[in-house]
């Protein structure tokens, strides 16, 4: 028979310099990475979250987004100042920053093979980055409000991306052309989910709502 097991919460830090707005665990789950109103970023052993192993000011304004790469190896953050950076994930040194957005940046997503990485933010569009040499693939246009988040088909050929404009969007990673526009009348779309095998997706809305579909 079964058994349920009740943990206690672990001793956690606080102050964060002024607020919590982001967080991710490291794929190998040895480290989480937490990004701050003031604009840095910590990272805490998981093992011992009362204090950080390593902090990191990345940004000018609050970092919005935190996001592995699936391999381990890279950070990306995003942030009110409009820019996203690539750091290497093990000691928090700056690669590379990506500058093109119009406005705050919201959302990451890295590609199952690490080499591509999206962002999305207050101007409307989503961009993709070439993760090895830093430069812009493509800007997905379409999207007439915030995108608030975006998350890559385990396949990697598609991304689905929810807006602020009450829609849902998927995208072909490799035209940078749009394949469908969902309308869940769900009203804003704050959140997104895609299960591990790509077949059904999940998103959450202003009007209290959540609306599940099936991908195909």
């Amino acid at each position: 028979r079964g058994r349920l097991q009740y943990r206690r919460e672990r001793p956690s830090p606080r102050g964060f310099g002024g607020g919590v707005w982001s967080l991710a665990f490291a794929p190998d789950g040895r480290s989480l990475v937490v990004g701050c109103t003031n604009g840095s970023v910590l990272q805490f052993w998981t093992r011992d979250i009362t204090r950080p192993r390593g902090v990191f000011k990345e940004h000018a304004w609050p970092v919005n987004a935190v996001a592995f790469s699936p391999e381990g190896g890279l950070l990306a953050t995003a942030s009110h100042d409009r820019s996203v950076h690539l750091l290497d994930a093990e000691w928090g040194r700056e690669q590379i920053v990506l500058a093109g957005h119009s406005d705050w940046v919201r959302c990451l997503a890295f590609s199952p093979d690490s080499q591509t990485l999206a962002s999305g933010g207050e101007d409307a569009t989503i961009r993709l980055w070439d993760v090895a040499h830093g430069k812009e693939k493509a800007i997905l246009l379409g999207h007439t409000a915030s995108v608030r988040q975006i998350v890559f088909a385990p396949d990697g050929r598609t991304l689905t991306s929810a807006s602020w404009d009450e829609t849902v969007r998927v995208w072909d990673v490799t035209t940078g052309c749009q394949r469908m526009a969902f309308d869940w009348k769900i009203g804003r779309a704050h959140c997104l989910a895609l299960a591990p095998d790509g077949m059904t997706a999940a998103a959450g809305g202003h009007d209290h709502s959540i609306v599940v579909w099936d991908v195909e």
